[in-house]
């Protein structure tokens, strides 16, 4: 307590006095785990731990109010908080917030206080990845042109439970149906590929991988493409959509041994983003950390960075507890440090922020 001001008030105007606030710490923190029982774990697939034990979501929150109070920011206090919590934690420490402060919202605070990729990355990390998500989205298809990479990157490596409430949370944000912008945005087998990923019935859930079943889809698949003159593309988009990831992998392998390397024949058969796109789910099914170690890289490769990929990926690992193997596989990639990386494409804050975050242990 001794980093915050001695004064009785530290929040806004008519905000809560310091003293009150570590008075009913413990009362907040019922608050907080009542909130996590029936809220946050069925938004966040339950997650199995907190994180260590001395997380107190309280003076976090504290913490980044006084960061944002007053005149000028305290970028440090963001990224000493921020870039060293967990997504659950992150969760638990924004609703904390807005249960403090009633008036006021985390990631719009940040998004207010802060600007450019080190305000991207702090309003990144207080928001839920489902918002983020259809934020991306929504980016990525507004106005003149689509970026393809984003709209590929994020349908093609989500589950369905995970596009499910995508869909939820960007119709919510716009008053817009994502299907419907997609359409608009795409055309032929690849708006028809990434639409049948984003329906309510999607991929099939993850198990067992009936052998029988996927070597009769390699079957179909060389029917559909190697096998003839011309590509019977609705064949591909059926399986490489709706199947499994595991199923998915195990045709790949299984077609490698009886006919051609998988990828060679998307290459040969498809074209344009639909072949990107089916790629994609190729490569992710085969290893998510190597498929998000080689965008990384991707993103910081040649003149300039792409700084909204870099930020949507790293945000992206460290919500899903990945960042450990993906700091490995891009060094196995590319013989370089990630977190050298980084800082060797990034400045100031921004760069503090990003290299924070990659050599946490999250």
């Amino acid at each position: 307590l001794q980093t915050f001001s001695s004064n009785n008030r530290m929040g806004d105007e008519n905000g809560p006095s310091l003293e009150n606030l570590v008075r009913e710490n413990q009362i907040l923190q019922g608050k907080v785990t009542l909130l996590k029982n029936e809220k946050l774990e069925k938004l966040l697939d339950a997650p199995e731990y907190a994180g260590d034990p001395s997380f107190d979501p309280v003076l976090d929150a504290m913490k980044l109010r006084k960061a944002m109070r007053g005149m000028g920011t305290d970028e440090k206090a963001l990224i000493e908080v921020l870039c060293n919590r967990n997504l659950y934690q992150r969760m638990v420490i924004a609703n904390t917030y807005s249960t403090i402060y009633p008036d006021r919202v985390l990631n719009n605070n940040l998004d207010s206080e802060t600007s450019g990729n080190f305000g991207r990355t702090m309003v990144q990390l207080a928001s839920h990845p489902a918002l983020n998500d259809a934020r991306n989205l929504r980016r990525a298809m507004k106005g003149l042109g689509t970026d393809d990479s984003t709209l590929i990157d994020i349908i093609c490596t989500r589950t369905s439970k995970e596009l499910y409430l995508i869909k939820k949370v960007y119709k919510h944000e716009f008053m817009r149906e994502l299907e419907d912008d997609i359409k608009g945005d795409t055309s032929g087998h690849y708006e028809r590929f990434l639409c049948a990923l984003i329906r309510t019935n999607g991929r099939e859930k993850e198990g067992e991988v009936n052998l029988e079943r996927a070597d009769n889809d390699v079957e179909l698949l060389y029917k559909a493409g190697q096998d003839k003159i011309g590509t019977n593309e609705e064949t591909f988009i059926a399986i490489l959509a709706c199947r499994s990831l595991r199923h998915i992998n195990e045709v790949v392998r299984i077609y490698g041994e009886k006919h051609k390397d998988f990828i060679k024949v998307l290459e040969s058969e498809l074209s344009g983003h639909f072949e990107k796109a089916c790629k994609s789910v190729v490569r992710f099914a085969a290893d998510p950390n190597a498929y998000q170690a080689h965008l990384l890289h991707k993103s910081m490769k040649g003149l300039g960075t792409k700084d909204e990929m870099l930020v949507r990926l790293l945000v992206t690992a460290c919500n899903r507890r990945q960042l450990g193997a993906v700091r490995e596989m891009y060094h196995a990639e590319t013989g370089k440090e990630l977190a050298k990386a980084v800082s060797s494409e990034t400045s100031g804050d921004y760069k503090k922020a990003l290299v924070a975050l990659v050599n946490s242990d999250l």
